[in-house]
């Protein structure tokens, strides 16, 4: 499942994780990714030879991303060294990074005008996250049980998660069936604040199911629901509040809900045409939680 906002003090089913996931990794904290604009390399660097009795497939790559926000606010480099391979009925996989964040981040947010207005800070900020992720999973037969752990770290922000997924592969293989469970668990600090240490514990549920219609179609959808608990106020933003009676403005720390349900799902359509080196692909995706948010997204 993936996480939706990069706030640092939000989650939005992102744990569970799996081949069906609607959301990427838990663990990947913060600021919303709205204007996304990122280069991507993905090449493998090495092949392992295959070997019986030892590896029968391996790889090794390195991908780079790149992601900027409106008006140069913030800009972030991710660069990735990524690893996978079979050994008999075992599949495994693991990537590591280490990304820089640099920009301006959110300050305030005020009504002076009548309408509320985010307040960028005007010095830069940079901040570094080093982040590991691990799976293995084994085969039997038609079903797979498979399991993984995820880590990151930055100065303020620590998450350490886990998921276990089951696979079944069914009528041929033409149909795939997911289940997957996870769990988050993210501690909070704030550069501004040193007696800040604040928890966040997240556990994440995901059904999804793959159906292949013909030889150059196929359909997904997943279902995922998350119940986080703990602090999810953001330790950087404040609210200005002026009054119109010549009261001097106020200035109160965010402050949210110490309990958050979301529902997720998503559903894909995926459609080849060879002859043109095409692909067409359709999305939508419906999100709700109980803070009142309700959204309807569709891609093609």
């Amino acid at each position: 499942m993936d996480a939706i906002d990069r706030e640092k003090p939000q989650s939005d089913c992102g744990t569970a994780t799996g081949a069906n996931s609607p959301v990427p990794p838990p663990g990947v904290s913060g600021a919303s990714l709205s204007a996304l604009m990122s280069a991507a390399l993905s090449l493998p660097i090495l092949a392992l030879p295959i070997k019986a009795g030892a590896l029968e497939i391996a790889a090794i790559g390195l991908r780079h991303l790149v992601y900027r926000e409106d008006g140069g606010r913030m800009k972030i480099s991710e660069p990735v060294l990524w690893a996978k391979g079979s050994m008999g009925q075992y599949d495994f996989s693991a990537s590591g990074t280490v990304d820089v964040i640099t920009g301006a981040s959110p300050l305030f947010v005020s009504n002076e005008t009548g309408t509320p207005v985010q307040t960028l800070s005007g010095a830069s900020i940079t901040d570094r996250r080093r982040a590991a992720d691990a799976r293995i999973a084994r085969r039997f037969g038609d079903w797979s049980i498979g399991v993984s752990r995820a880590v990151s770290f930055e100065n303020d922000y620590a998450s350490r998660a886990f998921s276990v997924e089951v696979k079944a592969e069914l009528a041929e293989k033409n149909t795939t069936v997911s289940f997957a469970y996870g769990k988050s668990d993210d501690r909070i600090g704030s550069a501004d604040d040193t007696t800040l240490h604040e928890r966040r514990d997240t556990k994440e549920y995901l059904v999804g199911i793959t159906q292949i219609l013909d030889s150059r179609s196929l359909v997904q959808s997943n279902l995922g629901i998350s119940n986080g608990r703990g602090f999810y106020s953001d330790p950087y933003r404040f609210t200005q509040t002026f009054f119109t009676d010549g009261t001097p403005p106020v200035n109160a720390p965010d402050a949210r809900p110490a309990e958050r349900k979301q529902l997720a799902w998503l559903t894909r359509y995926r459609r080849a045409f060879p002859e043109r080196q095409s692909v067409l692909a359709v999305e939508y995706r419906y999100y709700r939680d109980e803070w009142g948010i309700r959204s309807h997204t569709f891609e093609a």
